[in-house]
This record gives C-alpha cells, structure tokens and sequence, in this order.
C-alpha cells in the first residue's frame, strides 16, 4: 500500500472525509471516465473506489472534498498572519495543513455564517463546500514542497472571524506569485484584470474562454493555466464551479491548436 492510498483511505475511514486523486505535481482532479468521471464531483469515501483510484495513479496527489464536513481558512504565506494579527484575530487551536505556501485551518463547517470568499483579509481565503471545493492535503507534493499535517486537533471554532466576514467584505482579491512558466509572459492589462478581479455571472464562460485561448496562446501548459484561473474562479461573483472552469478550459485546450490562437486572440479584443 502506497503512502498516498494509506492516507486517502485513512480519511475516509476515519474522518468520513471524500477523497479524490489529483494530477501528479498538480492539484487539478484526475479525469477517469469510470473511478472519478466528474472531477471533484466524484469525491469518494468508498474503500474499494479509492483503492481503484489510487492504484491505477500511484503518483496522483490526494484531495479532501471540504463538503459539509469542514470549512478551510486558507493562509497564503506571512502576509496572511500579518494581516489576522492587524484585524485582532488570533489563530484558533484546530487541525492544521502546512502548505508550500502557508497553511490550511480547519474550522468545524460554518455553513452560511462563513461563506466561500476569496480575500477576506489579504491572502486570506475561505473554502467550504460552496461550488464544490476541496483542498489539497497531506502527503501531496507541489514542485517538491510536500503538504504536511502539523497540528493533529479536532476541528476548531473560530466565532471572531465568523463575525468578521458578517461586516467586512473582502478587502482585495487573492494576490499569489505567477505560476511557473508564466514569469516570462508579458501580459495585457485585460487579462491581469480579469486573472484577479473575476468576472460577473453573466460573462465568466466567455471570459473563462478568452482567458485560456490567451494562456493556450503563450505556450502555458494546462496545468499551470488551471493553477492562474484558480484565482480568477474565486474571484468571480458568484465563484465559478470547478466543474464548468475545466470543462472550458479543456476544450479550448483539446481544440485549438496554440499556434491559431494568437490569430483568434486578436479578433476577440
């Protein structure tokens, strides 16, 4: 048994947590058209489908679908800690994720009280099971950099930032480091924009859309692109669902040749 199934199983047996496998290096859900047909969708806390799952990808990385189970205050590095300090929020005692980045708090679910917002605080974001969320979690890899479980505590209670949320809106939109391949990639102000700020209701699959022909454009693999619109999906209003970003995202992808898209892209301005 892998240290990866050993974990997915362990989960979903004894915290009845859905598991789902993710990409290699990645934290984009694995497309199986029988184990997890619909991507985060397809979270399981079934032993033998996880057994299946993790088995036929020994390499995948591991998600928890947050669901109703548990709601995650995700803290993008020392600014994040910087900016709870200056609200006067002190960081409860509760299960806690190192992340390459931070860290993954998690809160007992909060349901409507805490809602699904990119950028609370700076660098500040919460997840739950609005628009099908999910984390990435310990023993997974990005790039190296392993997640790890560093405060093995129940689930927390966090009343003060409940109370936060209900009279702050979100002071800026989540502002993370550019993906790699993306460092070289000069890009329009348009996109910029709408990679941070989101999109309406109304316009997101076009935006969703012009965005990844852009990425496609410039050469991005898909799993960085996914990685930049994790952002621009948060910051929608309402978020974007996973589900509806991979599928526009994949078939720009899977049918516009790259080079056609710089063509293509210049029309659409």
């Amino acid at each position: 048994m892998t240290e990866m199934l050993d974990a997915a199983l362990s989960y979903a047996t004894t915290q009845n947590w859905a598991v789902l496998a993710l990409s290699p290096n990645s934290k984009i859900p694995i497309k199986d058209s029988l184990l997890q047909p619909n991507g985060s969708l397809s979270a399981s806390t079934d032993p033998e489908i996880i057994t299946k799952l993790f088995t036929t990808y020994p390499k995948a990385n591991l998600g928890i679908a947050c669901g109703e189970n548990f709601t995650v205050v995700d803290l993008d590095g020392p600014e994040a800690k910087e900016a709870l300090t200056q609200a006067g929020l002190d960081i409860p005692e509760c299960r806690t994720h190192k992340t390459p980045r931070g860290f993954h708090l998690l809160l007992s679910h909060q349901g409507d009280d805490l809602p699904q917002t990119a950028g609370l605080l700076p660098k500040v974001d919460i997840r739950n099971g609005a628009s099908n969320g999910y984390i990435v979690a310990p023993p997974s890899m990005i790039d190296g950099n392993p997640y790890k479980l560093i405060r093995d505590l129940p689930l927390g209670q966090w009343p003060e930032l409940v109370e936060y949320a209900k009279t702050h809106k979100p002071s800026s939109r989540p502002q993370r480091e550019p993906a790699a391949g993306w460092d070289d990639v000069t890009q329009p102000s348009w996109v910029s924009e709408y990679l941070s700020g989101g999109a309406p209701e109304g316009q997101r699959n076009d935006i969703t859309a012009r965005l990844a022909g852009y990425l496609n454009s410039k050469h991005i693999p898909i799993d960085v692109a996914r990685q930049l619109l994790e952002t621009f999906r948060l910051a929608c209003d309402p978020p974007m669902g996973e589900r509806e970003l991979d599928q526009t995202l994949q078939s720009i992808y899977r049918s516009t040749p790259a080079e056609n898209v710089s063509t293509q892209e210049r029309h659409t301005r």
